[in-house]
């Protein structure tokens, strides 16, 4: 038909004019998207922060360990299953190795 568009399903036809990508928050998930350097730090930085972690995790689930038992309310079982928890979550997933 002479260059009249429709669409497949009825519906209507539109163009995209502009995108998001040109406001502040869309430079900035591009940036992000497609930025190729690698973040770097340094390996003593790094284990510091980890035993900061790990020594405040391994104080919540003593606590949790120590008050469960002397509750008596949960089982060992979820107990020591709550406190691996705990000290799993302890280590960001973001951080590089």
């Amino acid at each position: 038909e002479g260059g009249a568009l429709t669409a497949p399903d009825g519906g209507c036809i539109c163009y995209c004019v502009r995108t998001g990508f040109s406001s502040s928050e869309g430079k900035l998930v591009r940036m992000i998207e497609f930025s190729q350097e690698q973040v770097l730090t340094d390996a003593k930085e790094v284990l510091s922060l980890l035993a900061l972690l790990l020594f405040f995790a391994l104080i919540a689930s003593g606590h949790v360990l120590h008050k469960g038992l002397k509750e008596g309310k949960r089982s060992q079982y979820e107990l020591i299953l709550r406190c691996v928890l705990i000290l799993t979550s302890a280590v960001p997933p973001e951080l590089p190795m």
